[in-house]
């Protein structure tokens, strides 16, 4: 299909395409220095709440654990068990940038590569595997914990942004290209040529004045 050369289709052309770099720049300037640097943080925090708990879990009594899982639970929405849950585990296979941050956290406190699990019959839980003091830890973590949604973020803008792209362009597109001094959209401007005819066709020459 080709594309329509007229003043309109060129001017909408060259503005969508100066808008949407522009976007485009912005948004990854936002993701690099804003958004994946307090995701990092974010789960390097999460990784040391974990670790922690594991290992104060593994120093407590055998009569103090289940009250502390209780709290762990109710505090920061953390479960801790000592037992693989009763669905299968994997391990991901398509990680968020907060799970590879979350993995590589736990990895370098624990000095050994390790991986989030999911299940699929509960999707929305995420289970991490801490071998502690010769023991094997199993720590859920639900996804609402988490609160991150990079999918439907990265939608909603590009739908915003595509939005923002055509209603401005239309806008200043239709601006540029109406003819001054009709005051009606579409009508046609005159050569001059074509305005200084007579009626009959002739061209019509103002009057010289001569100087006496």
């Amino acid at each position: 299909m080709r594309f329509p050369n007229t003043l309109f289709a060129r001017t909408s052309l060259t503005i969508s395409g100066a808008l949407l770099i522009f976007i485009l720049f912005t948004g990854f300037v936002v993701l690099n220095y804003m958004l994946l640097p307090v995701a990092r943080q974010s789960a390097g925090d999460l990784a040391a709440l974990m670790v922690l708990s594991a290992r104060t879990w593994t120093e407590l009594l055998a009569s103090a654990r289940k009250d502390f899982q209780k709290e762990l639970r109710s505090s920061h929405d953390l479960i801790l068990q000592a037992t693989p849950p009763e669905a299968p585990l994997k391990a991901l296979l398509l990680h968020s940038p907060y799970m590879l941050f979350l993995e590589e956290a736990l990895s370098t406190r624990l000095g050994q590569t390790l991986h989030i699990h999911q299940s699929d019959e509960t999707p929305d839980l995420y289970w991490a595997i801490l071998p502690i003091a010769g023991k094997t830890l199993y720590l859920g973590i639900n996804h609402d914990h988490i609160g991150a949604e990079p999918p439907r973020a990265v939608v909603s803008i590009f739908l915003g942004a595509s939005l923002f792209i055509l209603l401005t362009t239309l806008l200043v597109v239709r601006r540029i290209t109406r003819p001054q001094g009709t005051g009606r959209p579409g009508a046609e401007i005159q050569p001059v040529e074509q305005r200084n005819r007579t009626p009959a066709g002739k061209p019509h020459h103002p009057a010289r004045r001569h100087l006496s």
